[in-house]
């Protein structure tokens, strides 16, 4: 598996959000920026390992970017996102 981008899909799931919010064109506009913030965080060798290479599942390389992607993700996205849980779950936890 390719770490980096998570599906939109996956990515709900990692951040306990609604599968509903699927079809919502946020995360699709804010994969690239997630992806260049995480680029410029990382040495290079590594964010070129991650967007390409196939990786297995319970490596922690794969495991941590995918991590990482989500909650840049969230970061990214959570003031344009109309979430009725704020203060609940991983938002709470994170506390954003």
């Amino acid at each position: 598996m390719i770490p980096i981008p998570v599906e939109t899909i996956d990515l709900l799931a990692v951040l306990n959000l609604p599968k509903e919010m699927t079809d919502n064109g946020i995360f699709k506009e804010h994969k690239s920026i997630v992806l260049e913030t995480i680029r410029t965080i990382v040495l290079s060798e590594h964010y070129n390992r991650a967007i390409q290479d196939d990786i297995p599942e319970e490596e922690p390389f794969l495991v941590s970017f995918r991590f990482g992607f989500c909650f840049l993700m969230l970061h990214s996205t959570v003031e344009f996102l109309n979430l009725k849980t704020l203060g609940e779950g991983i938002v709470k936890t994170v506390e954003i």
